[in-house]
């Protein structure tokens, strides 16, 4: 029986190549951390050779490995200013406030930001039934709204940080980090933090405008052992590896071109030598291909829902359309959405959306190939 081809945004696919990898790392003796000590040294450094490679990393930032995001959103925390103002996005927003909380005397923005002017950039709740409610009208003019502290609470904010998604996994929206100093003051901003999970490595990323970044490997490297890669100025890689001096292990910087890297110990060697393998497979393959596929898989999707007169994309403006994830509205019933994915083996996120409407939401990573999509297209036509 075949299977079905998903486009499901979470959980992703695999990784062409993953399964592979992951049995020769077995079959080689990686599976634990108590393998031969002269042997790890050139496995990170494959890892990170890799990372610089493919992410442009200049000399000024440094390189954290972590086995999962609770130890990434703490860490987060730990930088944050006390009475800071914090801005957190979807993938954030609830574990973020609490682990503040415990640590920090912190104020928090409001969780529905919608009304005051900040949806532009800051604020989208996973979660939250209101995502469908940020309709293209509400959007078309986004590019030129201007956001400032005072328009969102009233009384002295004090410093403001950020932790921002680039992607709005509910309606396919990009964040521009390069407008970040169109509509804000950097003078209020402590601290700016950026999630590419959906979208690496897809952009190309600009360092003057983000102070850290991370992702997690599962998504567009295709990863099923998730990693989390977070990438980061050095005052704050420096500041953290005192803070969290023996919850690390510190990698010899001289064996990746001067880059300084640390890794929590729990993380299985497998999990370092898969992304390391993969990470080659990228740069094999040839990044610009990569990401022209990418983009010519979008462009014939985002056409095919402009055409189709059940769709409806939920963001209409192409300076905000993101490649990865692609979301369209339709009236369609979602037993009949449901039925049309089963008769065509194809898996799709279907949403609650605003009254009796169903968003339909496409995930557009490295693993989806060309011909992948254009079948999704071409069976799109009879919705």
């Amino acid at each position: 029986m075949l299977r079905s081809l998903s486009f499901k945004a979470d959980p992703p696919l695999s990784f062409h190549t993953y399964n592979y990898h992951w049995k020769k790392a077995t079959k080689e003796g990686y599976i634990d951390n108590h393998m031969d000590p002269g042997v790890r040294p050139g496995i990170i450094k494959q890892v990170l050779d890799g990372l610089i490679e493919i992410f442009a990393i200049p000399e000024s930032f440094h390189i954290i490995l972590l086995k999962e995001n609770k130890f990434l959103v703490q860490s987060l925390a730990s930088l944050m200013r006390r009475g800071s103002i914090i801005a957190s996005s979807s993938l954030f927003s609830d574990n973020f406030k609490m682990q503040a909380d415990e640590d920090f005397n912190h104020n928090f923005l409001s969780e529905d930001l919608s009304n005051k002017g900040s949806k532009i950039l800051l604020h989208w709740d996973l979660k939250s039934e209101k995502s469908g409610d940020l309709l293209p009208e509400d959007l078309k003019n986004e590019k030129s709204t201007k956001w400032s502290p005072e328009g969102l609470v009233s009384g002295d904010m004090g410093e403001m940080s950020l932790i921002i998604q680039d992607i709005d996994p509910m309606t396919g929206r990009k964040l521009h980090p390069g407008d970040l100093k169109e509509n804000l003051d950097l003078n209020d901003l402590n601290f700016i933090h950026l999630d590419i999970s959906l979208s690496s490595p897809t952009d190309p990323l600009d360092y003057n405008n983000i102070q850290s970044f991370s992702f997690e490997t599962k998504y567009g490297f295709g990863m099923d052992q998730d990693l989390v890669v977070w990438i980061l100025r050095e005052d704050l890689f420096d500041e953290l590896a005192d803070k969290f001096s023996g919850k690390f292990v510190e990698f010899d910087p001289g064996a990746a071109k001067s880059k300084k890297c640390i890794l929590q110990p729990e993380i299985e060697i497998q999990r370092i030598y898969v992304l390391g393998k993969i990470l080659q497979d990228f740069l094999n393959r040839g990044l610009a291909i990569i990401r022209n596929e990418i983009r010519y898989k979008s462009i014939i999707l985002y056409n095919s829902i402009a055409d189709n007169q059940n769709l409806v994309p939920l963001i209409k403006d192409p300076y905000f359309q993101s490649q990865n994830i692609l979301c369209a509205s339709t009236e369609i019933p979602r037993g009949k959405l449901f039925e049309f994915m089963s008769g065509n083996r194809i898996e799709l996120d279907v949403l609650k959306g605003p009254d009796a409407s169903s968003n339909i939401r496409v995930a557009n990573y490295p693993v989806h190939s060309k011909e992948q999509m254009e079948f999704l297209v071409d069976r799109l036509e009879q919705l």
